[in-house]
């Protein structure tokens, strides 16, 4: 899972575009869960990622870069996870309306399975306050009890969404079946959601389970490019999307997103030694897990970092 970056003009078809990837060199055992933040008062992108030190201890880090293709390091030892416990899936996000950056990660207990979503704040996206425990109800769906394994968080209006990659209670890791859950909060901390999941392995491209997406919403139009794995463990990247209008009808059938448009053009299979394509050219990025985030803020405001336009993942 090692963090690498991607641009897109169309979110279908993505490219290098001169990156030397990953763009986080493996200190440890496990690199995994990348994210990307625009800071809008510092003009920067940060990418924040876990990863596992040779002693089991997880941590998070952080890095940056003015273009998106030069990153450097601010620090790897950002968070760390309590003996026992692993740090996944960090989601970050700037909120203009307080000017803090907002984080949200799971905390996963590695003798029990338990997991749970932990939310902190921040006034530079690097000195954290302390851990508050959100309060996430676990769907009941298919008579089981869900819980949050990948999550991606992002301000829509006033509202926090957050799309969940969730697996039952009791699942070790990323055990299959994982389907993906909306839930909505008004304050990051307190979230309500559905029983039914807006996108299962059935409606998807799957034939095994989902993982962790990345989202945006243009027109009142959801596009979701989830990662997900088939039964013969190879990897691979999907985009969809539904009209926001009908994703968040009272009616829980209303919350399901039935229709994949394509895959994106990536062919995910097994581990590589090196990763090389042409700027502009349809790129094959081979890993074992494919974690993703993606951001369109630096893309949608160019305002000191230059993207030529383009979405990068």
């Amino acid at each position: 899972e090692n963090p690498s970056i991607a641009f897109s003009n169309d979110l279908s078809t993505w490219s290098e575009d001169g990156v030397n990837n990953p763009v986080v060199p493996r200190k440890g055992d496990h690199d995994a869960d990348p994210h990307l933040v625009w800071d809008p008062v510092n003009k920067r992108i940060l990418l924040y990622y876990c990863w596992e030190d040779t002693d089991g201890t997880w941590y998070i880090g952080v890095r940056e870069s003015r273009d998106g293709v030069n990153w450097s390091e601010i620090t790897d030892r950002l968070l760390q996870a309590p003996s026992g416990y692993n740090y996944a899936s960090p989601s970050v996000l700037y909120d203009p309306s307080d000017g803090k950056f907002k984080m949200w990660y799971v905390k996963y207990n590695r003798s029990t399975y338990e997991k749970v979503v932990v939310y902190r704040e921040s006034s530079d996206g690097f000195n954290w306050g302390a851990e508050q425990e959100c309060n996430v109800p676990d769907p009941g769906y298919n008579g089981q009890s869900w819980r949050v394994w990948h999550l991606t968080v992002h301000k829509v209006g006033d509202e926090f969404w957050m799309i969940a990659a969730m697996n039952p209670a009791g699942s070790e890791d990323g055990d299959a079946p994982i389907h993906l859950f909306l839930f909505r909060s008004t304050d990051g901390i307190n979230w309500s959601g559905y029983d039914s999941p807006i996108l299962d392995t059935a409606n998807s491209l799957s034939n095994d389970r989902l993982y962790r997406v990345a989202f945006l919403i243009k027109n009142g139009v959801l596009y979701v490019i989830y990662s997900y794995m088939n039964s013969d463990n190879s990897w691979h990247l999907a985009l969809t999307t539904v009209d926001v209008s009908s994703l968040v009808g009272t009616n829980t059938s209303d919350n399901v997103v039935s229709e994949t448009i394509a895959e994106s053009q990536f062919a995910i299979t097994s581990y590589p030694s090196t990763i090389s394509a042409s700027p502009g050219a349809t790129i094959t990025i081979n890993v074992t897990v494919a974690c993703l985030l993606y951001t369109s803020d630096a893309a949608d405001e160019l305002d000191g970092v230059d993207l030529g336009g383009r979405r990068i993942i």
